[in-house]
Order: C-alpha cells, then sequence, then structure tokens
C-alpha cells in the first residue's frame, strides 16, 4: 500500500463593480423681492411778505428743499439778498405746496459785504482792566452780525518773562459769548484754576485772539476768513 499527500492551489480573481450615486444640490433659496421707485414732483408757490420790496437791479436767492414726503413739508432758505425771511404756514394739497414767509431780523451776507468780513480794522482789542483778578481785555468786533456768517475767537493766554512766553491758556469764545459779556473777556475766567497764579502783580501778559468767520452752507462766504489781534497788559 502507498499514500501520497497532494496539496493542489488555484487562485481565482473575483471582482465586484460597486456604484454609489448622491444627489446633492446646494443653492439659496430664491426670493423675489418688488422694489418700488417712484420720482415726486411738486408745486411750490412761495408768498413773499408785501413788505419784502426788491428795488431795481435788486436780487436775492433762495433755496427750496423737501424735507418730507409724507407729510409734504418743504423748507425755505435765502442765501443771498438783503431780507431774511421764516416759513410763517404752509400748506400741502396733492402736488401743490403754498408757503407763506415772513421777514425775521437780521440779513444774509452779499458780496459787497466780503470786504469788510475781512477787514482785521474792524476788531480791536485793548486792556480794559488791570486789577489783579479783576484782569479784564475789551474785543470790539464792528463788522455786521449776518445769518449765515459764524464768528468764533480763539484766544491764547501767554506769560512773558524777559524775552520768552510760555502758553497758560488756550479757549475759544463764540460771538454770541462776547456779546453776553459786553465785549468783555474776564482774563480770571479765561485761565480758571490758573488765574490766581498768572494774575498776581507785576505778571506780564499777552493774548492772541484769531477770530475766525465762517459761512454756512450756500452761503457766498464760500472759504472761512480769520483775522488776528494782539496786545499785552501788566497786571498790578
Amino acid at each position: 500500500t502507498k499514500y501520497r499527500n497532494e496539496t493542489r492551489y488555484r487562485s481565482e480573481t473575483r471582482t465586484r463593480t460597486v456604484t454609489k450615486y448622491r444627489d446633492e444640490q446646494r443653492c439659496c433659496r430664491p426670493e423675489q423681492r418688488q422694489v418700488f421707485d417712484r420720482q415726486l414732483q411738486f408745486q411750490v408757490h412761495v408768498n413773499f411778505p408785501v413788505e419784502a420790496v426788491l428795488n431795481p437791479g435788486e436780487s436775492e436767492r433762495l433755496i427750496v428743499r423737501l424735507e418730507s414726503a409724507q407729510p409734504v413739508q418743504v423748507s425755505v432758505q435765502s442765501t443771498s439778498g438783503k431780507y431774511a425771511y421764516a416759513i410763517a404756514n404752509q400748506l400741502a394739497s396733492g402736488e401743490q405746496v403754498n408757503v407763506d414767509l415772513v421777514l425775521v431780523p437780521g440779513k444774509y451776507v452779499r458780496p459787497a459785504d466780503l470786504a469788510r468780513l475781512s477787514d482785521v480794522s474792524a476788531v480791536r482789542l485793548a486792556v480794559a482792566n488791570t486789577n489783579g483778578m479783576n484782569a479784564s481785555m475789551s474785543l470790539i468786533d464792528s463788522t455786521e452780525e449776518f445769518l449765515d456768517v459764524r464768528t468764533s475767537y480763539s484766544v491764547t493766554i501767554f506769560e512773558l518773562i524777559g524775552e520768552d512766553r510760555t502758553t497758560l491758556k488756550k479757549v475759544d469764545v463764540s460771538r454770541e459769548q462776547l456779546r453776553a459779556s459786553n465785549d468783555t473777556l474776564s482774563l480770571s475766567q479765561l485761565l480758571g484754576s490758573q488765574a490766581s497764579s498768572a494774575l498776581r502783580p507785576g505778571k506780564q501778559l499777552r493774548l492772541h485772539i484769531v477770530a475766525t468767520r465762517t459761512g454756512a452752507a450756500g452761503s457766498v462766504l464760500a472759504n472761512p476768513v480769520q483775522l488776528t489781534v494782539k496786545a499785552s497788559i501788566s497786571i498790578k
């Protein structure tokens, strides 16, 4: 009896086709928005006061603006001429607006006034009082006031020590404040906490004041005008 161990191998390759599908859609949610565009048009009738009379050759310029559509509201601004106006009443009916004007005190600057606004001789600075804490300066601005021109004063106070000077304070003063103080600048008020030491007898102070005139939008004073005045005071 004969035996034989025999092992046999067979190589097989098996394949399987796999197909995967995935449906994916990324997008924004479509929306529709309806935009309404409209053009507003109104007929504005301006009724001037009977006393606002223009002589031959005179003119004035007014700017009429639509401030609100619902309800209809307009504004009227006079940018040149010898009269200043305010709206006394306005009535809107459909596309028509009737505006009644009244005169108000003051006037708007005209081209003929520009030279005066730039005249430094119209602004004068002088010593009013030299007595210690009561020391003050007089600032007189004789230029006519206009509704569309704002004037402010930048005040710089120096202490003089020999040939040197030290800046003590810089303060801005409006024309309304100056008028309320009867054209007087109180040094103790301007200096504040430094007044007690700066206003001792024998102190020498010098003030530089820059007056700046600025025109409102639409004013014939297109660019600011600056004028500088200077004065010294000896405290007693």
